[in-house]
């Protein structure tokens, strides 16, 4: 047991905001994903950001800003059923830095071609729509995600799909609900943003300037590559070598694959 799973086994039965922690989900490399359950018997995914990140305030706030943009995004139509309903986020009198959001149950596309292989072309085009239809909603009000890729687009037992983490989103203007998010929290020139396997030449680059809606369908096609061929855009081992990549290659032909 590492460190991260020995803290997070603690946490079982405490409290953080308004939610009692009653079992761990799951632990990835900025969080541990909790069952928790408010006072009025409401469920949701706790994510608790470990407590290293969170001693960064750039980290924290990018962390946080998913639930005002989740929140925004889902109140301006229906479509955006596609994203997960976010409860609260915030900082806990303990200094914890939390987001509950909606419990999903199913697997992320990263799972299922992990287990079960490339998907048939239509099944594949069908996700495609549905992640489209969120994409159009946030791209309507200058919100670009910036990190499509396998592991943020959940199929939902029974049918359905819903884009995760608008955390790194690029947002250009105020929030469809009139709300804003902190300067400290908007891109640097410079910055590179995102999953390099799944990543734009601009992107990769780190033109900021130049990211845009099209940066988000190009990872969406990258996406799309992964599910069609089982494979991901460039095979490089290290994910500087797939940065490397990804900013000076061209993408492959999936017949070639």
């Amino acid at each position: 047991m590492d460190e991260d799973e020995a803290l997070a086994q603690k946490r079982i039965g405490t409290r953080v905001g308004a939610w009692q922690l009653e079992r761990l989900l799951g632990i990835g490399g900025m969080a541990s994903v909790f069952v928790g359950r408010r006072g009025d018997g409401v469920v949701a995914a706790v994510k608790l950001l470990h407590h290293y990140w969170a001693e960064y305030r750039d980290v924290r706030q990018r962390f946080l800003r998913e639930g005002p943009i989740g929140s925004a995004l889902a109140a301006v139509g229906p479509l955006c059923q596609g994203l997960p309903h976010v409860f609260e986020s915030g900082e806990a009198n303990d200094g914890s830095v939390y987001l509950a959001m909606e419990l999903l149950e199913g697997e992320t596309l990263l799972d299922r071609l992990t287990s079960a292989g490339a998907m048939p072309v239509g099944q594949a085009l069908w996700l495609a729509q549905q992640v489209l239809d969120v994409l159009v909603i946030a791209h309507d009000h200058q919100i670009i995600h910036r990190d499509l890729k396998p592991e943020n687009v959940f199929l939902v037992s029974g049918g359905g799909v819903k884009v995760l983490d608008f955390g790194v989103a690029r947002v250009e203007t105020a929030l469809p609900d009139g709300g804003f998010l902190p300067e400290s929290t908007r891109t640097k020139t410079g910055a590179v943003m995102g999953s390099a396997r799944y990543m734009a030449p601009e992107q990769a680059l780190g033109k900021v300037s130049e990211i845009d809606a099209r940066t988000d369908i190009f990872g969406l096609g990258a996406t799309l590559f992964h599910a069609l061929s089982g494979r991901t855009l460039h095979m490089e081992i290290s994910d500087g070598s797939a940065l490397i990549a990804a900013a000076t290659k061209d993408a492959p032909d999936r017949k070639s694959t």
